[in-house]
């Protein structure tokens, strides 16, 4: 979906500018709502490969950095800093990156732009979005952590063992091995010794600030957990 999925009513998922995102759902609800979208065969709930997949190309394409130059200055991670507190519907021109932001021309561009050209909505940014993931143990964090926690992801001395590898360095991009805040990849909310079931939130939220980004993950949230700020994009 260009933009995260609206609720079209009758538990319909649709990808259009207006209106707000379908939030208040659970990863669990999402994976089943995923397969109503109208006409298309094989639709589901993203996965973390298509995720990670989808984040590694807009990471590569220099126009969606500050100084146009991969891995230099920031890459743009969308509405996260609470101004205003709340959703924002998208634009139909997307041309209009910084639609409905209180602060414009910085790292709030709400746009990115994929290697084929076209145009993703708050890939970063606005509400979290549920993937298909979930993990009962080997998340990422930092050896001897007491509790879940945000991190910058190379602070991390426990790899953990996820399925789809989530670090920035995995995406083989030069130099994404130090990428950090300041690059406006994301954060990681984990905790190394959890073993409880999780689903895998991205994104990132309205208020984030630098924990939002294309490479944002968190881990706290059990599959039937859903509330103002969760919200899901459907793939096929």
């Amino acid at each position: 979906m260009k933009y995260e999925a609206k609720d079209a009513g009758g538990s319909v998922p649709v990808s259009t500018a207006t209106g707000s995102p379908w939030v208040n759902i659970s990863q669990t609800t999402a994976i089943t709502n995923s397969a109503n979208v109208a006409g298309c065969t094989g639709c589901h709930l993203i996965t973390e490969a298509e995720w990670m997949t989808s984040a590694q190309n807009v990471l590569s394409v220099a126009s969606n950095w500050s100084t146009s130059t991969v891995g230099s200055g920031y890459i743009y991670s969308g509405h996260n800093d609470n101004a205003p507190a709340n959703a924002l519907a998208a634009d139909p021109s997307d041309s209009n990156g910084y639609a409905g932001e209180t602060n414009t021309g910085g790292n709030q561009r709400r746009t990115l732009t994929l290697s084929n050209g076209q145009v993703i909505w708050d890939l970063a940014g606005k509400v979290w979005e549920w993937t298909s993931g979930t993990t009962t143990g080997g998340q990422p964090g930092i050896t001897g952590e007491g509790a879940f926690a945000w991190k910058e992801w190379t602070a991390v001395t426990a790899p953990g063992s996820l399925t789809v590898p989530a670090t920035p360095a995995s995406t083989g991009l030069t130099g994404s091995s130090s990428w950090n805040i300041g690059n406006g990849v994301g954060q990681l909310y984990s905790y190394a010794s959890d073993a409880s079931l999780r689903g895998f939130l991205r994104s990132g939220g309205w208020g984030s600030g630098g924990g939002a980004g294309v490479l944002a993950l968190a881990l706290h949230s059990s599959p039937g957990d859903a509330d103002a700020g969760l919200g899901f994009r459907v793939s096929r």
